[in-house]
């Protein structure tokens, strides 16, 4: 009986069906001081708030546009660049947590 070569192992684990359905990506909340960088949220967050402990609880409907824009403190210097650049993937965040929180009438 002859061994299965390595290339026929990889072969096999990829039309093997994967045992467990892949979750959906989330974004990675930061540990240690935070800062928030997005749009003040009424009576919540306001832009340059700092958390000790990383990111506070957010309300479910802001989860998704709210934490990219918690950063670790260390941050702060290039975060203000990217924010000053409409292209940068910080200011797109910003742009769509603010578009988000003026829909729904939450932003300050």
């Amino acid at each position: 009986m002859a061994q299965a070569t390595n290339k026929e192992k990889k072969e096999a684990q990829k039309a093997a069906p994967s045992p467990m359905p892949k979750k959906a990506a989330t974004t990675k909340k930061p540990a240690g001081p935070v800062i928030y960088m997005g749009p003040n949220l009424r009576n919540l967050i306001t832009h340059g708030q700092v958390f000790i402990d990383g990111s506070p609880p957010i309300p479910g409907d802001l989860v998704e546009v709210a934490t990219p824009l918690f950063l670790p403190v260390d941050d702060l210097p290039k975060a203000k660049m990217e924010l000053s650049s409409t292209t940068s993937p910080l200011s797109k965040a910003y742009a769509k947590a603010k578009a988000a929180l003026e829909e729904g009438g939450i932003i300050k």
